[in-house]
């Protein structure tokens, strides 16, 4: 530790931090290594830093206050500094030891500076490694750095997520339900019950109807022959049997397929038919019979 020195100290308050009690333990520091023939206080304001303005000016301690036009986002060092501390050396060749209190910066020019003038250096023990090699003691700003830790939060475990309950009809709306959808088709029913058919009524096809009106033609020339063919015996026997003749031709042609024999053709065989015969009754039934079979 040094001791007798001469010294002259530039504190930075404003970027080093520094409050009343941490200015005043830094003053008694130095008074232990010697006399303070030179000091000055650099950032202080009269709202901040009171105190510290009454003891440098009780002392006789140069003030400069904070810097209007500095716009500060971080702590800097007050480039005052080396302005004064060259002044310094040069102008008072009585101090052998300069004092810097400052913010941390690269002070490895200033203190080689110091250094070549024959001067010892005193500074915190903040400094990078290259600046703090040149420094020749060191002051406590009594400040107590307390560690943060990260706050230890309890986990809390996560709930699961219970699935939603199913809600269950009661009894009564289930079985509300089926009696509705049983009244429903029973509706259903009953209307497709009382609809009417509307399936079209089938027509006869076009050889049906030409069958029936080759088959009536034909009875209308039988009954005229047997009109034009005098009966000699059992007129009422005769005309019955061919009349039935007739019937169940109609009605054999009805039910089968229809006549294909040209109409004028049959004319002609029963008329030459009735020539032969001479007039016989019986024999020209039987041969009318004989012709329409051979047409089914």
């Amino acid at each position: 530790m040094l001791h007798d020195r001469k010294i002259a100290f530039f504190i930075d308050v404003d970027n080093a931090v520094m409050e009343s009690v941490h200015y005043q333990n830094v003053i008694g520091q130095l008074r232990e290594m010697g006399e303070i023939v030179y000091g000055a206080v650099y950032g202080v304001s009269e709202r901040k830093h009171k105190q510290v303005i009454e003891d440098a000016k009780n002392c006789g301690y140069a003030i400069h206050l904070q810097m209007r036009n500095r716009r500060r986002v971080r702590k800097v060092f007050d480039s005052r500094i080396f302005v004064d501390v060259a002044d310094l050396v040069a102008g008072n060749p009585l101090v052998d030891t300069v004092a810097v209190v400052s913010a941390p910066d690269d002070l490895v020019y200033l203190f080689s500076h110091l250094h070549r003038k024959g001067k010892m250096v005193v500074s915190t023990d903040n400094l990078d490694e290259a600046s703090a090699s040149l420094v020749d003691a060191t002051v406590d700003l009594g400040k107590v750095h307390t560690v943060k830790f990260p706050a230890n939060k309890a986990k809390t475990p996560k709930k699961e997520q219970q699935p939603a309950p199913v809600q269950s009809q009661p009894a009564e709306n289930v079985q509300e339900d089926r009696t509705t959808a049983l009244l429903r088709e029973i509706e259903r029913l009953r209307q497709d019950y009382d609809a009417p058919s509307e399936q079209p009524i089938s027509q006869p096809s076009q050889s049906d109807v030409a069958s029936l009106e080759q088959t009536q033609k034909l009875m209308k020339e039988i009954a005229s022959l047997q009109q034009e063919t005098p009966v000699q015996s059992q007129p009422e026997t005769v005309s019955v049997e061919a009349q039935t003749a007739v019937e169940d031709t109609a009605v054999s042609e009805e039910q089968h397929t229809p006549v294909t024999n040209d109409d004028g053709d049959l004319i002609k065989k029963i008329e030459d038919l009735r020539q032969s015969n001479g007039g016989d009754s019986d024999d020209l039934v039987a041969e009318i019979k004989k012709l329409l079979d051979g047409l089914e």
